[in-house]
């Protein structure tokens, strides 16, 4: 069964997980699956400290209503999410019912340009508490380091993303 897949990811993503993102959909596209990918192209914040969405929150409201699997691609900033993607989240883990969305799986892409994988720690906790909220099947985790100092991970990871998306019927 075709299922729709949305994408968040910042605009700034590196070329590692830009890469990451592109095996994952060629796996899901497999199985004849839609993927909508979501990037911000404008946010801002008022003088009062008040969020202003625009465009892009709306937009990315109306896909995860429509959405029916999720997948968070986000470098890891400081142990966290991206902005725009955090702002997702948070937007929906505070101000929406649990049963208000489709979704029924998640899956989470990661990579950060940092020494180790403790600082994903932090990052994956975050997605576990996100999708155990919401009650939605945790459908894969994939974090990557530098690649640049562990080169001989690159295959590895690449077939991991490719093989979760080819795993969404």
């Amino acid at each position: 069964m075709l299922k729709n897949i949305l994408i968040l990811e910042p605009n700034d993503t590196s070329d590692e997980l830009a890469k990451l993102v592109d095996v994952f959909s060629e796996g899901s596209r497999c199985n004849s699956n839609q993927i909508i990918s979501i990037k911000p192209t404008r946010c801002s914040v008022a003088s009062c400290g008040k969020m202003t969405h625009g465009y892009d929150m709306e937009y990315a409201c109306k896909q995860m209503e429509m959405a029916d699997i999720l997948v968070i691609a986000s470098p890891v900033y400081l142990h966290s999410f991206a902005s725009f993607v955090q702002m997702v989240i948070d937007r929906y883990y505070a101000g929406n019912s649990r049963k208000s969305l489709k979704i029924s799986g998640c899956a989470l892409l990661s990579f950060g340009n940092v020494d180790g994988y403790d600082m994903f720690e932090p990052l994956v906790l975050t997605y576990n508490k996100f999708i155990e909220y919401f009650e939605w099947e945790n459908l894969g985790v994939i974090t990557a380091v530098d690649w640049e100092s562990t080169g001989e991970e690159i295959p590895l990871v690449l077939a991991r993303a490719r093989e979760l998306g080819a795993s969404i019927r």
